[in-house]
């Protein structure tokens, strides 16, 4: 469960780096 909840920090992050 720990490894998908850090897996949709990771996404989001990308996601607000790249925009």
């Amino acid at each position: 469960v720990a490894t998908i909840v850090l897996t949709y920090i990771i996404v989001i992050l990308q996601f607000t780096v790249t925009s």
